[in-house]
């Protein structure tokens, strides 16, 4: 026999050369584990003793060879998956192909699976993965169930709940303040109440007086003599006065019957000199608006305005972050090195990526970008219009513009949805909202 070449000689060299890297899946054969470089090297094995006594051994049990096999393809594609491309969604074909560039790889031909279409549903099917067919292929996601992963989820959740229990427990607060606020008012600051006019009889005639200072109208009866103006000097008409049925458009406007003696308060022209303030007056109205506001702003801050000032700044530093991007708001592009087909354009962020990066899907051209949010800035949208809260208090909520303050650079917004529905929250910053893509 001869025997072997050296490692050094150049047929060893020759011999490793062609064996590196893949060779034809048709000459290799997978109850032996071995790689034939050519036809003639396959028939030869295929005529092996060594191979026949293999061949022999799995003819006994098969399935217990293909299972082996089937499970050893699993492990190591779930490996790649999982460590190469986390919970991304990645075509499954790309997978494959990374997975098959190791030389020793279980080939699929030996599996139970003899197509990558059906060993992706099978994946989808035992829930191993999140699986997804479109125009492009077949794309996979890995659903991550180890238990960090698992400690992890159930510490976010038991988070969440207790930012809803303090929530909830701060509104059960501020209901029971403004409750034994309303109670201690008591009936004398109850607010004037509304009925409709009612007619008893209608044989009852109606009359209405005008007075200086905005009276509101009475019901007199001139036939009743308790109800005469004559017996009090100061309710007695001025000379100059006339009734109330000479006035222009007095008998159609206000009396739609048969126009009755009136006891007239005082005339029309004397009711018009009489409510123009004089000089003097007006100052002192002036001066008295003055200190009421003044008193009002050093008026103390009670307990229902401290609870809910303590709840404003609770929320606003649980919920200030550094990322404000969030899907589906309009932003403008800042940054001027990506050249004048992208800068200071408008596009809507169609997806985040890593919390600081955005895709944004340009409004004009339908392109799409991956840029940072460094580069980007809000817009702010015309008033009435739909707005997202990114960043502060109440982050993650959508809102109404009410107002805008171009001097201060901020917005008065109102919440229109969640628990907080209706508030109107002032003086937001522009780098707190964005306007919605409609």
């Amino acid at each position: 026999m001869s025997k072997k070449p050296g490692f050094l000689t150049p047929k060893a060299i020759s011999n490793r050369i062609k064996s590196k890297g893949l060779q034809k899946l048709r000459w290799f054969c997978q109850m032996c584990q071995k790689q034939c470089r050519d036809e003639n090297g396959f028939k030869c094995h295929m005529m092996s003793e060594a191979h026949q006594r293999q061949m022999l051994l799995v003819a006994e049990n098969p399935g217990m060879y293909i299972g082996g096999f089937s499970d050893q393809f699993l492990k190591d594609f779930m490996w790649l998956l999982s460590r190469s491309y986390g919970t991304r969604r990645v075509s499954a074909n790309e997978v494959y192909q990374v997975y098959i560039k190791d030389k020793n790889h279980s080939h699929m031909n030996a599996t139970r699976w003899e197509t990558l279409t059906g060993f992706v549903c099978w994946l989808g099917k035992t829930g191993l993965c999140e699986v997804e067919h479109t125009e492009k292929g077949w794309f996979i996601k890995y659903i991550d169930r180890s238990p960090e992963a698992m400690e992890r989820e159930a510490a976010s959740a038991k988070k969440d709940k207790m930012e809803k229990d303090d929530d909830e427990r701060a509104r059960k607060v501020i209901d029971q303040q403004i409750a034994r606020a309303l109670a201690t008012k008591g009936e004398e600051d109850e607010g004037p109440t509304y009925t409709e006019l009612q007619r008893t009889s209608e044989e009852e005639k109606v009359v209405f007086s005008l007075k200086p200072g905005g009276a509101s109208a009475a019901t007199v009866d001139p036939t009743d003599p308790t109800n005469s103006r004559g017996s009090s000097p100061q309710d007695e008409p001025s000379p100059t006065s006339t009734p109330s049925n000479q006035l222009p458009g007095n008998s159609e406007g206000f009396i739609k019957s048969k126009p009755p003696p009136l006891t007239v308060v005082q005339s029309l022209p004397n009711a018009l000199k009489s409510s123009k303030p004089s000089t003097t007056s007006g100052r002192e109205s002036v001066s008295s608006h003055k200190s009421s506001k003044n008193a009002g702003q050093k008026r103390k801050l009670t307990a229902l305005d401290e609870i809910r000032l303590r709840e404003e700044e609770h929320k606003e530093k649980r919920n200030r972050r550094d990322n404000w991007i969030t899907e589906g708001i309009v932003v403008k592009v800042v940054h001027s090195k990506l050249g004048e087909r992208f800068y200071k354009k408008k596009g809507v962020v169609s997806g985040v990526k890593e919390e600081f990066s955005a895709v944004v899907e340009m409004l004009e051209t339908g392109d799409k970008i991956r840029i940072d949010q460094a580069h980007l800035e809000t817009v702010i949208p015309a008033i009435g219009k739909s707005v997202q809260v990114v960043n502060g208090a109440y982050r993650g909520h959508r809102a109404i513009l009410e107002a805008l303050d171009t001097k201060n650079f901020c917005v008065t917004i109102q919440i229109d949805q969640g628990p907080a529905r209706g508030r109107i929250v002032e003086r937001v910053p522009y780098e707190d909202i964005s306007k919605l893509h409609s």
